[in-house]
Order: structure tokens, then C-alpha cells, then sequence
């Protein structure tokens, strides 16, 4: 599945295309300092993406690899360390679910590192597991030790892996009577400690800090996104969280009804066969992971949201296979290798189904890919152009991926979004949306598809651009945006003489035949 994805080579989205212009610009060095574009992401995952473009180019091909290459490592992956906890068909179970994710198949073909969080869980538990479990020698404690660290600098939620680590090699401890491990433990705990303190104040403080452009970004953009009292209330949220990391994750479009609670009995199955079989240590280590989230949340440390808590997804896996070893009560061996093999069949025909759906869903076009071109082609020959703020990115890369960033004016949201002045007569419109990420759609955030004052003010933009026409290329496009801006230019006396569209972008012409040009022209201010 993901290989199919990946050979689609499906253009870049907005955020795609803002992450890979900070690749594409900087150096290993630089790619430390705060991102442009509003972007965040893990250092290690920058160096890999920056590599690969020195080495294959910067293209969709290159900058997809090492997702699609952490995509594919997490099914052999997850049965190794499946192996190490459970019985075989518990542990095909498992690697089914990871497998055949949606969620999973989804970005192990995008410019993100959400592919990559889930593969660096299941390093952090093969890792700990084969350490402790084999009174691994010095030189194995050592490796551990690093795997950690390099795992704080490959995926941001790493950390909450490392704590349910802590927690299994120190209950490891205290059942064993074993002080040795116990201080093995608590040195990896202040070692990681550590780090992920110097990490904070240092390489993450951008994105967390509210005297920063990304950092106050970040702060209004998942503001509703915390298990917090804040409507739509803390129970609607956990409930909006169990869905999207449980039944979303692992079945995507082909969710059945009360799967939330279907998989929520599962885990806690699972979580009552372990603490059955004196196997604490291993709940502790699947567990701890997301408890720490939880309570992160409730900190408004750590936002919440589906391909945020990707990560876990090895880990629910592995607790919703060992609720099949609940079906060893069950007297009837027989009785027992039938729902074992029916509860496995019918679990993965879900996610299977999910997973070819999302497959259909993911466009094969050449969308923006093709549109930038035949825009930078005309613009080339003298046609002024207006971009949609949110093609700003994609317009860059497909152009002139080497292009310092526009500053925005000023550290407000209003100036981050603002539009500007790219070069003569090419113009960046304000963003059309500029709304935080909801939990849980909110009716108010949808925008008039007719005329608006934004429609307003960008027609009036393209108005002022025209010789008597301009081109409008729009990418990324939010419901109604497309509409709005054309009833705004219709109203100005604008006509459309051309428009080309794909599944994302549209471009068209818009011809102004009574407009006359007056000595100068002002872009207006947004």
C-alpha cells in the first residue's frame, strides 16, 4: 500500500512544500534555527530530508523516501518486537493493524515525520526490551542509552515512549529485587532527562515559546486542541482522541459503529491479561506512553490530534493483539483457535478495506504540479500573477525553491498571514481561513462561498495587477474560497477568459477590459 502511494508521486501540499523549502534552503547547520513558514519538525528528520535532497535532488521523489522507508520498517518492526511479547498469531495481529493503517499508509508518502514517530516507538521498545529481558552487558546498555537520545531529536513524542521505558526497566527492578537495574534505570532517566531539557530550551524553544513568531502560532493554531475544560469540554475531546487514534488510525473510512468502545475494551483486555500473567512491566511499557500524553494534554503541553498521536499506534496494536490471549480462558482449545482466528480476520478486513479506500482517496494527478508551471511560463512572458496565500509555499518550490522567504511585517497573526508583494506584478494573497485546528468541526468556521471582505479586498488586488488581465492560481483550496474570489472580481467587472483545474489548484484568467492603467500601480494592503 504504501509503495503504491509512494509511485503516485502526487504533488506537494501546503505543508509538504513549506517543510521542503526549509530543506531545500538551508544546511545541516541552519536547519537547528527557527523554520520558515510557520513549520516544526525534529532535527534528525531534517537531516535526513536534507540529505536526501543533496543526494537525489530536490524533488517529491527524494524528500518522500525516508517516510516511505520508515513506513515500510514498521511492519517488520512491529512483529519483532511483537515476537518478543506475544505468541505468534497474537503477534500477525499486530503487524496487520500497522500494516494495513490508513493512517499510517497515509504519511508514509508525505513530507512529514509522523511515519517516522511510530517507527522510532517500536526502536525505543525493541531496544528496551532485548536490554533488559537478556541481562544485556554493558556495551547493550550503552546502546540503549543512545537510542534514546537519538530518538529526542528524531520524533518530537519520542519522550513519552522513553517514560514508559523508564517504567518498564525500573518495575523490572523492583519484581526482580535487582538494585543494578534500578540504577541503570534512573541514570537513563536523568540522562534523557537531560537532554530533552536542553532540547526544550534550545532547538524546540521556537515552537513553544509565546515571544516567537512559530511559538505564538502554535499557541493560538492548536489552543482548542488540549484535554482541557474549554469547550467543546474535556469528555467530548478524550472521546474525539480515542477515535482518532483507535478506530480512525487502523480502519480510516471504514470505521463501524461503537468501534471506539470496541477497541477501548480490547486494550483494557489486554492491559487485565498482562497484569494476569505478571507481566507488569510490559503493561507499564504499552501504557505509560499514553497516560504521560494524556496528562500532557491536560498541562497544555501537547496537542492532540490524530496524526499528532501516530506514534502510538504500534503501541495500541500491540495491546489490542494481547487481547486475544484472553480467549486462552476459554476451555475449548478448539473454541478458542476459532475466535482467535475469526476476531483476527475480521479485524484486519476492516483495516484492510480502510487502507485501499484512503489509497483511492490520495489524487494521482499532477494537480498544483503542472498548473505552477503553465502559471510561471506566461508569468515568464509578462502576465501578472496573484497566488492564494495558502500556494504560497507550493508556488515557491515549484518555482524558485532557493528563494529567501518573505519576512512577514510583523509578529502578529494578522501580519503572518498577511499578503504581500512577491516581485512586480506578483502578488501573495492573505490567507482565506485563518482559523485554528478544531477537535471537533465548528459550524461558525465556515466561510460565505459568495463575496466576503476577504473576496473583496484580494479582487481588488487582482484589479490593480491586470494589463488588462492577470492569472489567479490558486492551490490548497478551502470550501468556497475559489467561488468567493470570482464573485468578488465578477463584481469589479472582471471576466473569466481562461481557467484550467485539477483536484487541489485551479488557474484561470481574469481580463478587466475597462480597467485603465493611472501613472502607477498600488497592490493593496491586506
Amino acid at each position: 500500500m504504501r509503495i503504491v502511494v509512494y509511485s503516485r508521486n502526487a504533488w506537494l501540499m501546503h505543508d509538504e512544500a513549506a517543510l521542503a523549502l526549509n530543506v531545500v534552503r538551508r544546511g545541516f547547520v541552519e536547519l537547528l534555527a527557527p523554520l520558515d513558514y510557520l513549520q516544526t519538525a525534529p532535527p534528525l528528520f531534517l537531516w535526513l530530508e536534507r540529505a536526501a535532497a543533496l543526494t537525489l535532488g530536490a524533488n517529491e521523489w527524494s524528500l518522500r523516501l525516508f517516510p516511505l522507508l520508515a513506513g515500510l520498517a514498521t511492519a517488520p518492526l512491529t512483529w519483532r518486537v511483537g515476537r518478543r511479547l506475544l505468541p505468534e498469531s497474537a503477534a500477525t495481529l499486530a503487524v496487520g493493524l500497522v500494516a494495513l493503517s490508513p493512517a499510517l499508509v497515509q504519511y508514509a508518502a508525505l513530507v512529514k515525520p509522523y511515519a517516522l514517530d511510530a517507527l522510532v516507538t517500536l526502536l525505543i521498545l525493541d531496544r528496551v526490551i532485548a536490554t533488559v529481558e537478556h541481562n544485556a552487558g554493558a556495551s547493550q546498555w550503552a546502546a540503549l542509552a543512545a537510542t534514546g537520545l537519538l530518538a529526542l531529536v528524531a520524533s518530537t513524542p519520542a519522550v513519552f515512549v522513553l517514560g514508559g521505558a523508564i517504567a518498564f526497566v525500573l518495575a523490572t527492578a523492583l519484581i526482580e529485587r535487582d538494585r543494578t537495574l534500578a540504577w541503570r534505570g534512573m541514570l537513563l532517566a536523568m540522562g534523557w532527562g537531560a537532554a530533552f531539557v536542553a532540547l526544550v530550551a534550545t532547538v524546540f524553544r521556537p515552537a513553544v515559546a509565546d515571544d516567537t513568531s512559530t511559538g505564538k502560532f502554535m499557541h493560538w493554531y492548536w489552543a482548542a486542541n488540549f484535554l482541557t475544560s474549554e469547550p467543546p469540554g474535556i469528555t467530548t475531546k478524550f472521546l474525539a482522541l480515542l477515535w482518532g487514534a483507535l478506530p480512525h488510525t487502523f480502519f480510516g473510512e471504514a470505521v463501524i459503529p461503537n468501534a471506539t468502545t470496541l477497541f477501548l475494551a480490547a486494550i483494557v483486555v489486554g492491559v487485565v491479561v498482562l497484569v494476569a500473567s505478571r507481566r507488569v512491566p510490559v503493561a507499564l511499557l504499552l501504557t505509560v506512553p499514553g497516560t504521560a500524553l494524556i496528562v500532557a494534554s491536560m498541562l497544555r503541553r501537547y496537542p492532540i490530534a490524530e496524526r499528532l498521536v501516530l506514534f502510538a499506534a504500534p503501541l495500541s496494536a500491540l495491546l489490542v493483539a494481547t487481547s486475544q490471549l484472553g480467549f486462552r480462558y476459554v476451555r475449548s482449545q478448539r473454541a478458542e483457535e476459532w475466535l482467535t482466528a475469526t476476531a483476527t480476520v475480521a479485524i484486519l478486513a476492516l483495516a484492510a478495506q480502510g487502507s485501499v479506500t484512503q489509497v483511492e482517496l490520495i489524487s494521482s494527478g499532477h494537480g498544483s504540479r503542472v498548473l505552477v508551471r503553465e502559471a510561471a511560463a506566461e508569468h515568464a512572458r509578462g502576465a501578472p500573477l496573484w497566488v492564494s496565500g495558502r500556494g504560497e509555499s507550493v508556488w515557491r518550490f515549484y518555482t524558485r525553491p532557493d528563494a529567501p522567504p518573505s519576512q512577514p511585517r510583523d509578529a502578529s497573526l494578522a501580519g503572518l498571514f498577511g499578503g504581500h508583494e512577491l516581485e512586480p506584478d506578483l502578488v501573495i494573497g492573505s490567507w482565506y481561513s485563518i482559523l485554528p485546528e478544531r477537535i471537533l468541526p465548528v459550524r461558525d468556521d465556515t466561510l460565505p462561498a459568495q463575496s466576503s471582505e476577504w473576496s473583496a479586498t484580494e479582487a481588488q488586488r487582482i484589479r490593480a495587477l491586470t494589463r488588462p488581465c492577470a492569472l489567479v492560481f490558486l492551490s490548497n483550496i478551502q470550501p468556497g474560497e475559489a467561488t468567493a474570489l470570482l464573485t468578488s472580481t465578477a463584481a469589479l467587472g472582471g471576466r473569466l477568459t481562461r481557467s484550467f483545474r485539477s483536484s487541489d489548484a485551479e488557474l484561470h484568467e481574469v481580463c478587466f477590459e475597462n480597467h485603465l492603467q493611472q501613472g502607477g500601480r498600488q497592490v493593496p494592503s491586506g
